[in-house]
Formats: structure tokens, sequence, C-alpha cells
């Protein structure tokens, strides 16, 4: 078996975690607005703390690899209800390369020198298709 090198290292793919796009909704809707910002919750587990993650290193969109990271709370709050604390992190819309019609959203990130990454199911609607509109 071959070994897969990156940049004179050997490749470790990324660790698996659980993000939660537009917590609370199962449909993850998004509507396509430019200056919009899109909220993604990184989900504790036994095995992974998001409350060690490196905010400024996220990355959010299409692929995962668009700079559209604005901010994280200062405070977490559990969003699936496991008793383990979340955290709640927010995204430039408009940097994240979706548009109308796409249906998973990626992320990834740094833990020290640990890549992670998470994918979601969402919705992204037309700017027309908001609710009260």
């Amino acid at each position: 078996m071959t070994e897969l090198w990156v940049d004179g290292a050997p490749y470790v793919p990324p660790t698996p975690v659980e993000i939660d796009v537009k917590p609370g909704s199962k449909m993850n809707p998004v509507v396509g607005r430019p200056e919009g910002v899109v909220k993604v919750a990184l989900l504790s587990s036994p095995t992974f703390d998001p409350l060690t993650v490196d905010g400024y290193t996220l990355t959010f969109g299409k692929t995962g690899k668009e700079s559209s990271f604005l901010r994280c709370d200062a405070f977490p709050a559990d969003f699936n209800r496991d008793g383990l604390d979340d955290l709640l992190c927010e995204f430039s819309f408009g940097a994240t390369g979706l548009a109308v019609g796409d249906t998973s959203a990626k992320l990834f990130g740094k833990v020290g020198t640990t890549t992670i990454a998470g994918t979601d199911v969402i919705d992204v609607r037309p700017m027309d298709d908001e609710p009260g509109e």
C-alpha cells in the first residue's frame, strides 16, 4: 500500500465531527442573501470538545475551504440536548460560495495540529423566499 504525502508529510485525513447548520431546524433553510449570516453549531461528543477549536481556523461553505468565519459565541450552549456544551459560530453567507439549490455545506477547522471536518444538509433558498415576504 502506498502512503499519500502532502507538503512533505504523510496525509492524515480530517477527524469527522458533527455540525448543525441553523440549530433547531431539521431542514436547515438558509436564505441566499449576500449580507446574511449562517449559524453553525459544532456539536460536542465524548471524544470532541468544540471549545478547544481555534475559531480563526474555521472555514465553511460549499467546499468547506471558504474563508467565511465571522465569530463564535463567547458562551457555549447545549443545542442537541445531550448534556455537553456545543459551540455556535457565525459565517458570512456571501463568502460561503453557497447558491440556491445547494443541499450540503462543509466545515473545516483545527484543534492543535488536528484537522476537523463536518458536513450538514442545507436548503439554500432564494432571497424572496424569506418568511413574511
